[in-house]
């Protein structure tokens, strides 16, 4: 019988791998290997070195970056930085939050950003707050879709949700003028709440169904700031509305006030998305992604997990809405639709979901970089295609994934076997 099983054995041969996969791929998989095992000695002296060696020699490299223009633009002002150094902020950007350098790294981001947003011009302040608030946005997205896997495509109406809050009490329609930082509170309630709201009749859905039922939340929002012309104005919007006062006055440069404080609270969304990360609630939400039905099993209120995320990431999205209403001084229902709420997923995804350093290149990469090719107007679009073509065949699991997710696309990283000579004695002996 044995030998009848064996000889009905079907031999199948694997399927011969595409161009693509031995052209590309395959290459590319081997030359990231052997940079890794190459470089894998200098890592560890990096992360050997304490704070008093690493700091140093960071700063050095960050003064090198401000050095190079320079090169670029001979006789250029370093007062106003030329767009080959933004360039290179993005990819020492990139060294800093694809390495974990902990608390001293983070320090040297600080300093590097608040450096160089005092050296931007008018045009390269608009870029970097369109960078900003696009990393405000994922975070707060982040919550729904990396941590606890609910596909939110109604993001927006929680952004238009604080943007009229802060534009209809303190402008003249209606003759209101009250303080940022008291209509701040109220405009991220307004939008938890709004969150809140949202999940509770989509609690039982998944997948495609929720995405479509997120899709169809975010267009009534749309509609209503539209068709309710008494109360945001209907097309014409809210207009002349105030910049917010920093520490009780109004900074002569506004728009670079409006980028400060942009960052404060994107620094401030990116600690509390790390501490709940590491925290119960961020275990909670990683079983109910992974599968939910286990996770209620084992004890997982899914239920306030679930409205939990849809709160915090309601609440980070009505804050950037008041800081976008606060800088452009007028809101209309142009400003708030579909693709506000694709391109905040979009940076998550291609960022790397569930990752904080991930979010911020993402956004550099999908806001940043068609600005930084405006100078190639012909050719901007093509480029910025390709390149992000390009990189979801190679890097499909984000500029810079979670742990888990990198696992996921990539597998653990499984030690070599070792090598066993010739006259090497196997099991001892």
């Amino acid at each position: 019988m044995a030998g009848n099983a064996r000889s009905h054995e079907v031999h199948e041969t694997p399927p011969r791998p595409g161009w693509s996969q031995r052209l590309i791929r395959e290459p590319l998989a081997r030359a990231r290997a052997e940079l890794g095992r190459r470089s894998e000695p200098a890592r560890a002296a990096w992360y050997a070195w304490g704070w008093k060696v690493r700091l140093p020699v960071l700063a050095l490299v960050m003064g090198g970056m401000a050095l190079l223009p320079s090169l670029f633009s001979p006789g250029t002002s370093l007062l106003k930085i030329p767009d080959p150094t933004l360039v290179l902020f993005a990819v020492g950007l990139y060294v800093i939050l694809r390495l974990g350098l902990g608390w001293p790294g983070r320090i040297m981001l600080v300093a590097l950003l608040l450096y160089f947003v005092d050296q931007l011009d008018s045009s390269q302040l608009d870029t970097a707050f369109l960078v900003a608030l696009a990393v405000l946005l994922g975070t707060g997205l982040n919550f729904v879709v990396g941590y606890a896997g609910l596909l939110d495509l109604g993001f927006v109406a929680f952004y238009a949700i604080g943007a009229y809050t802060w534009g209809l009490m303190n402008s003249p329609f209606f003759g209101l003028h009250y303080s940022y930082w008291l209509v701040l509170p109220l405009a991220v309630a307004l939008a938890a709440t709004a969150g809140v709201l949202l999940g509770i009749p989509v609690l039982r859905l998944r997948g495609d169904y929720l995405a479509i039922v997120t899709l169809g939340f975010g267009e009534i929002i749309g509609r209503l700031s539209n068709n309710l012309a008494p109360l945001t104005g209907g097309a014409v919007g809210v207009y002349g509305i105030a910049t917010p006062a920093f520490l009780g006055f109004v900074a002569h440069n506004s728009l670079q006030q409006v980028v400060y404080l942009v960052l404060v609270f994107c620094f401030i969304a990116a600690f509390i998305a790390e501490r709940l990360r590491d925290s119960r609630t961020g275990r909670a939400w990683e079983a109910i992604r992974e599968d939910e039905d286990v996770a209620a099993a084992m004890g997982v209120n899914t239920i306030y997990y679930k409205l939990l995320a849809f709160g915090i990431g309601a609440a980070f999205g009505g804050l950037g809405g008041t800081i976008f209403a606060a800088k452009v001084s007028a809101i209309s229902p142009p400003n708030f639709v579909l693709d506000v709420s694709i391109r905040a997923v979009s940076i998550i995804i291609i960022g790397g979901m569930g990752s904080l350093p991930g979010i911020v290149m993402g956004a550099v990469v999908l806001v940043g970089a068609p600005e930084v090719l405006r100078a190639i107007q012909d050719w901007r679009l093509v480029i910025y295609g390709g390149l992000l073509v390009a990189m979801m065949i190679l890097r499909p699991e984000g500029i810079v994934p979670s742990r888990r997710r990198r696992m996921e696309f990539r597998g653990p990283e499984v030690p070599a076997a070792p090598v066993v000579t010739e006259g090497t004695a196997v099991g001892g002996g």
